[in-house]
């Protein structure tokens, strides 16, 4: 399950979303770019595999790799 930070605008609107494997890269990777934690924000369900934006470890989605228009799903 994926951890995610959101990025917001002076306006509060979402301009970026991060996802991580775990707390310890969310907290790490927060700490890398000064800027606050703001919590957990945990246990979300990605669609896709992601990489992890702090240490690049996949992140398993519930339809696993990523698929192109009109590729083989199986």
């Amino acid at each position: 399950m994926a951890h995610k930070h959101d990025i917001n605008g002076p306006d509060g609107d979402i301009l970026d979303r991060v996802y991580f494997c775990d707390d310890y890269c969310h907290r790490s990777w927060c700490q890398n770019q000064n800027i606050d934690f703001n919590g957990w924000d945990g246990c979300h369900e990605l669609e896709y595999d992601t990489p992890c934006d702090a240490c690049d470890a996949t992140i398993y989605g519930i339809d696993g790799p990523f698929k192109e228009w009109g590729q083989d799903l199986f």
